[in-house]
């Protein structure tokens, strides 16, 4: 038995970028079957963050939807990464993003793919604000939400996030690991 790459080793055949500084490939998921992975580079552009979806065709990773970016520097979107089993959503981190003026609360989104673009899946409920509606927010300031990780069911439909700033009274930095599922109805 051995390990054999899939894809070419050269720059430009396989799953790469060609921007100085990006770090591209710190976070990175794969669905199933290994056909579809998702890759990030929190450090992008002043650590704003950017992340693609790659498929394998049998010969070639080719790029999947459109690439997506963090909101501003030093969110470092695409902290954690994470797909689907079907590889038919994603969900991407951003620990260090600044809410409704309250610093590092964190957020997390989810998005599938609609037609050749990634889009937020509509709804996070009572987990969203009224700044960011369709994302989950970080509780307080220095929640860090995302930072824990996060990871998708098979189908998407159900998310666990984690939080290493969480506090309860009279402790800090107690973090916490939340599940969810999405419902449609």
């Amino acid at each position: 038995p051995y390990w054999a790459q899939v894809g070419s080793q050269t720059y430009g055949g396989s799953i790469d970028n060609d921007t100085s500084g990006d770090h591209f490939g710190r976070a990175v998921a794969c669905s199933h079957d290994g056909t579809r992975v998702i890759v990030g580079g929190y450090p992008h552009s002043t650590n704003q963050g950017l992340v693609k979806v790659y498929d394998w065709d049998g010969t070639a990773w080719t790029q999947v939807g459109n690439v997506l970016t963090g909101v501003a520097d030093y969110d470092q979107f695409s902290h954690k990464v994470a797909i689907s089993g079907d590889g038919n959503i994603i969900a991407v981190t951003a620990p260090f993003e600044h809410v409704s003026g309250d610093a590092d609360k964190g957020t997390v989104r989810v998005y599938y793919l609609a037609g050749a673009t990634w889009t937020i899946l509509p709804d996070s409920g009572n987990f969203t604000n009224a700044t960011l509606t369709d994302v989950f927010v970080g509780a307080t300031t220095l929640d860090y939400l995302g930072y824990g990780g996060v990871k998708l069911s098979y189908d998407g439909y159900t998310i666990s996030m984690g939080s290493k700033g969480h506090d309860i009274t009279g402790k800090s930095n107690v973090g916490r690991a939340r599940v969810f599922t999405y419902s449609s109805g």
